[in-house]
């Protein structure tokens, strides 16, 4: 059994508004040193994969069709023994 960890986070360029409110609030409590924050998800799944280049195929179908709107998202994934 593997895990796939999956990151989605909006494109550059792309408005981030949970981002954009997150930000006022993080200077408000003191914490100057942040100067910008984004915003995304995470998936964990499990996979029952023979080996890491058929998990690998699965994760990325998987992203295309069904967790990223590659419109406006980028997504990075790591894939690790369960």
């Amino acid at each position: 059994m593997l895990v796939a960890k999956i990151f989605t986070f909006p494109k550059a360029g792309v408005l981030d508004p949970q981002g954009s409110a997150i930000k006022p609030v993080i200077s408000n409590l003191g914490f100057t040193n942040v100067k910008d924050i984004q915003t995304g998800k995470y998936f964990e799944v499990k996979i029952d994969a023979c080996d890491v280049a058929e998990a690998r195929k699965t994760v990325q179908e998987l992203c295309s069709k069904v967790l990223v709107n590659p419109v406006v998202e980028d997504y990075e994934f790591e894939i690790l023994e369960a």
